[in-house]
This record gives structure tokens, sequence and C-alpha cells, in this order.
């Protein structure tokens, strides 16, 4: 092993007599109608089609009773007016949903952009940890002289630093942008960015999973960069022992960080 360096009804005729004593029998009970009906019908009563003998009273009523006809007047009224305010009422609402969705949305956009920017960061760390450990495998399998094994340790060493750093200021990123796209899909539902708002649930759940595998690399690389840093404290034998179950532990940490990464490469692109 190389030396380690790095890591939606007819109508029935009555005479005039009768129809006298029906249209006061009548007038009596409208009237009566008229003194227990403090409030008006609802709007929908109005459009209610009326039978041959209703429209008949109706015209006796009127006839007996001047104020009839106003009355009527009022009712009708009333019922266009309700309809009107009912109807111009359901605009305000909808926009005031849609305004809803377009906060949440933006909101969203705000946790992916930080999701990304971590992201970029495990993707370098998965570059140079593969890097590092691939140096030794390729070694072992006489792939790589002593001299390439090293410069390689040596190249993805040297961007460790900048691996850590990148990784601890996106970390913090995410954690003040957390949450943005919880309940976006029930939040946007129905409204004119349900589209979008699919599309970045789609995406920050893939770079969730990005974030999750590229955790387990990241933790590996900084391992091994603390142990290079500290390598003077540790014998030859116990460092190479812990080398080598480093390589062994990195593989499948890479390989599912690497399907994760793919996974993105496919994922809808998110903007509000």
């Amino acid at each position: 092993m190389a030396r380690h360096r790095g890591k939606a009804r007819h109508p029935v005729v009555i005479g005039a007599g009768v129809l006298l004593v029906a249209a006061l029998a009548v007038g009596g009970v409208y009237a009566a109608m008229k003194a227990d009906d403090a409030t008006p019908p609802p709007s929908g009563a109005g459009a209610t089609t009326t039978s041959p003998s209703s429209t008949s009273s109706s015209t006796s009523s009127s006839t007996s009773s001047g104020s009839a006809p106003s009355s009527s007047t009022s009712s009708s009224g009333a019922a266009g007016t309700s309809a009107t305010s009912s109807t111009s009422s359901s605009a305000p609402g909808s926009a005031t949903t849609d305004a809803t969705a377009v906060t949440a949305l933006a909101s969203c956009t705000t946790t992916v952009r930080a999701q990304q920017g971590l992201a970029r960061a495990v993707a370098a760390s998965a570059r140079d940890w593969g890097l590092h450990t691939d140096a030794q495998r390729k070694f072992d399998s006489g792939e790589f002289t002593v001299a390439q094994t090293e410069a390689q340790w040596a190249a993805s060493k040297a961007r460790g630093p900048a691996d850590l750093a990148a990784c601890t200021r996106a970390v913090k990123a995410v954690q003040r942008a957390r949450g943005g796209c919880d309940r976006l899909a029930a939040t946007t539902s129905g409204s004119s960015v349900e589209v979008p708002a699919k599309r970045c649930t789609t995406r920050s759940a893939s770079l969730a999973r990005v974030a999750r595998t590229g955790a387990v690399v990241h933790r590996q690389w900084a391992a091994h960069l603390a142990m290079m840093a500290h390598k003077q404290h540790m014998g030859e034998a116990e460092y190479l022992d812990r080398w080598a179950g480093m390589v062994e532990d990195a593989k499948p940490a890479l390989t599912a960080y690497r399907a994760a990464a793919a996974a993105l490469a496919k994922a809808p692109p998110c903007s509000a």
C-alpha cells in the first residue's frame, strides 16, 4: 500500500262571486304573511317557477291591494342585489387565495435555493473524497504508481479545507431557510401556481435526498482530513489500518450519493 498522505290543470273556471271571495281571502292571507314575515325570503325564492293557480291568485291580490306590486318589486330588487353582492365578493376571495399561494411558492423557492447551495457543497466533498479513496484502490490494483497515487492524494487534500468551509456555510443557509416547502401542495392546490409549486416540491425532495447521502460522504471526508492533520500522533500501523477501513466504508456511501445526484439531475427546475 502506498504511504497515505491525503484524503368544479287545467285552469278552473269559477263564478264572479266565488272569484271575489277567493280574491278577498287571498288578500287576507297575503296580508297575514306580510305581517309574519319580518325578514325577506332567500334570494333563490325569486327564481321559483309559479303555477297557473298561484299566478291567478297573485293577479287578484294585486287588484285588491295597491301595495302588492311595490312589495314584489322590492323583493326582486333585494334578491338582485344579493346575487350581485355574492358574485362580486367571490373575486376578492379568489385573488386572496392566489396571493397566498404565490407567497408560499416564493418561500419554497428560497428554501430550494439554499438546498441547491448545499448540494453544490457536498458535490465538492464527494468529488475529493472519491478521488482520495480511488487513488488507493488504483494503487492496490496496479493501475497507479506510487507517484500517481501521491499526486492525487495531494490534489484532493489541498481542496479539503475549502470543502469543509463550504459545507459549513451551506448547512447554516439551509437551516435558516428550512420549512419553506412544507404544506406547499395544500396551499397552492387549485391556484394559478399549482403547477410550478409541484415542480418545486419535487426538486426539494430530490435535493433533500442529496443532502442526506452527501452528509455521510462529507463526514467521512472531514474525519479523514482530521486524521491527516493529526497523523503525527498515530503509529504507522494504526494509521494505515484505519485508512484501509475508511476506503472500504467510502464505497457504499459514494454509491448512494451518486445515485441521489443522478436523480437530482432529472428533477424539474424550481422557479416562482
